[in-house]
Protein backbone atom coordinates (compact mmCIF):
# COMPACT_ATOMS: atom_id res chain seq x y z
CA UNK A 1 0.00 0.00 0.00
CA UNK A 2 1.28 3.46 -0.83
CA UNK A 3 1.61 5.94 1.98
CA UNK A 4 -0.65 8.93 2.27
CA UNK A 5 0.64 11.73 4.42
CA UNK A 6 -1.65 14.16 6.19
CA UNK A 7 -1.01 17.07 8.50
CA UNK A 8 -3.26 17.73 11.45
CA UNK A 9 -3.23 21.26 12.79
CA UNK A 10 -4.57 21.91 16.26
CA UNK A 11 -4.12 24.77 18.67
CA UNK A 12 -4.19 24.69 22.45
CA UNK A 13 -3.70 27.33 25.07
CA UNK A 14 -1.04 26.64 27.66
CA UNK A 15 -3.82 26.27 30.21
CA UNK A 16 -5.75 23.71 28.17
CA UNK A 17 -2.73 21.65 27.07
CA UNK A 18 -2.56 19.49 30.22
CA UNK A 19 -6.32 18.89 30.23
CA UNK A 20 -6.27 17.93 26.56
CA UNK A 21 -3.28 15.63 27.04
CA UNK A 22 -5.20 13.87 29.79
CA UNK A 23 -8.23 13.60 27.50
CA UNK A 24 -6.14 12.12 24.66
CA UNK A 25 -4.66 9.53 27.05
CA UNK A 26 -8.16 8.66 28.25
CA UNK A 27 -9.41 8.27 24.67
CA UNK A 28 -6.50 5.95 23.87
CA UNK A 29 -7.07 3.78 26.94
CA UNK A 30 -10.88 3.72 26.76
CA UNK A 31 -10.81 3.00 23.03
CA UNK A 32 -8.69 -0.09 23.71
CA UNK A 33 -11.52 -1.53 25.78
CA UNK A 34 -14.16 -0.85 23.13
CA UNK A 35 -11.90 -2.26 20.41
CA UNK A 36 -11.39 -5.44 22.42
CA UNK A 37 -15.10 -5.88 23.18
CA UNK A 38 -17.49 -3.51 21.36
CA UNK A 39 -20.73 -5.32 22.26
CA UNK A 40 -21.21 -3.57 25.64
CA UNK A 41 -21.08 -0.23 23.77
CA UNK A 42 -23.70 -1.50 21.30
CA UNK A 43 -25.93 -2.43 24.23
CA UNK A 44 -25.25 0.79 26.16
CA UNK A 45 -26.32 2.85 23.13
CA UNK A 46 -29.06 0.47 21.99
CA UNK A 47 -31.36 3.39 21.08
CA UNK A 48 -28.93 4.26 18.32
CA UNK A 49 -27.61 0.86 17.21
CA UNK A 50 -30.62 -1.46 17.53
CA UNK A 51 -32.75 0.19 14.79
CA UNK A 52 -29.84 -0.04 12.34
CA UNK A 53 -29.25 -3.68 13.20
CA UNK A 54 -32.98 -4.49 12.96
CA UNK A 55 -33.17 -2.78 9.55
CA UNK A 56 -30.32 -4.92 8.24
CA UNK A 57 -32.08 -8.05 9.50
CA UNK A 58 -35.48 -6.94 8.11
CA UNK A 59 -33.93 -6.23 4.72
CA UNK A 60 -32.74 -9.83 4.66
CA UNK A 61 -29.16 -8.73 4.29
CA UNK A 62 -27.99 -10.82 7.26
CA UNK A 63 -29.05 -12.92 10.19
CA UNK A 64 -29.39 -11.39 13.66
CA UNK A 65 -26.03 -12.82 14.72
CA UNK A 66 -24.35 -11.54 11.54
CA UNK A 67 -25.90 -8.10 12.04
CA UNK A 68 -24.68 -7.83 15.63
CA UNK A 69 -21.24 -9.15 14.68
CA UNK A 70 -21.00 -6.71 11.76
CA UNK A 71 -22.05 -3.81 13.98
CA UNK A 72 -19.49 -4.83 16.61
CA UNK A 73 -16.75 -5.06 13.98
CA UNK A 74 -17.67 -1.66 12.51
CA UNK A 75 -17.73 -0.04 15.95
CA UNK A 76 -14.37 -1.57 16.80
CA UNK A 77 -12.93 -0.18 13.54
CA UNK A 78 -14.31 3.25 14.36
CA UNK A 79 -12.58 3.20 17.73
CA UNK A 80 -9.28 2.17 16.11
CA UNK A 81 -9.53 5.37 14.06
CA UNK A 82 -10.50 7.37 17.16
CA UNK A 83 -7.56 5.94 19.06
CA UNK A 84 -5.10 6.70 16.27
CA UNK A 85 -6.32 10.30 15.96
CA UNK A 86 -6.01 10.83 19.72
CA UNK A 87 -2.53 9.32 19.61
CA UNK A 88 -1.40 11.53 16.72
CA UNK A 89 -2.62 14.81 18.17
CA UNK A 90 -1.65 13.82 21.72
CA UNK A 91 1.87 12.88 20.61
CA UNK A 92 2.42 16.22 18.90
CA UNK A 93 1.03 18.11 21.90
CA UNK A 94 3.14 16.08 24.35
CA UNK A 95 6.29 16.82 22.34
CA UNK A 96 5.54 20.53 22.21
CA UNK A 97 4.89 20.78 25.94
CA UNK A 98 7.61 18.38 27.09
CA UNK A 99 5.06 16.00 28.61
CA UNK A 100 5.46 12.24 28.78
CA UNK A 101 4.65 10.35 25.56
CA UNK A 102 1.26 8.89 24.73
CA UNK A 103 0.73 5.31 25.98
CA UNK A 104 1.54 3.06 23.02
CA UNK A 105 0.84 -0.14 24.99
CA UNK A 106 -2.90 0.46 24.57
CA UNK A 107 -2.72 0.97 20.81
CA UNK A 108 -4.53 -1.66 18.77
CA UNK A 109 -2.87 -0.54 15.54
CA UNK A 110 0.22 1.46 16.59
CA UNK A 111 1.41 4.45 14.61
CA UNK A 112 5.07 4.92 13.83
CA UNK A 113 6.30 8.16 12.35
CA UNK A 114 9.33 8.22 10.10
CA UNK A 115 11.19 10.42 12.54
CA UNK A 116 10.49 7.90 15.31
CA UNK A 117 11.64 4.95 13.18
CA UNK A 118 14.87 6.68 12.29
CA UNK A 119 16.03 7.69 15.75
CA UNK A 120 19.78 7.62 15.97
CA UNK A 121 21.59 5.56 18.55
CA UNK A 122 24.13 7.33 20.80
CA UNK A 123 27.06 6.45 18.53
CA UNK A 124 25.28 7.95 15.51
CA UNK A 125 24.45 11.08 17.50
CA UNK A 126 28.13 11.54 18.43
CA UNK A 127 29.22 11.01 14.81
CA UNK A 128 26.69 13.59 13.59
CA UNK A 129 27.77 16.04 16.30
CA UNK A 130 31.41 15.54 15.33
CA UNK A 131 30.57 16.09 11.64
CA UNK A 132 28.72 19.32 12.45
CA UNK A 133 31.56 20.59 14.62
CA UNK A 134 34.13 19.96 11.83
CA UNK A 135 32.24 22.00 9.24
CA UNK A 136 34.51 24.65 7.73
CA UNK A 137 33.65 28.31 8.01
CA UNK A 138 31.76 28.10 11.25
CA UNK A 139 32.88 30.75 13.72
CA UNK A 140 32.04 28.94 16.95
CA UNK A 141 33.10 25.34 16.20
Amino acid sequence: MDEIEINICAGFTEESAAINLSAFRTIIEASAQVIADPKPMLIAYADYFTPIIKDAIADGLMTEKEAWDTAAEALSSLFVINQRLAFMVGTELAEETGARPMPIQFMDDPIYREKDKNKMNSEEVMEELSRIMRQPGKENN
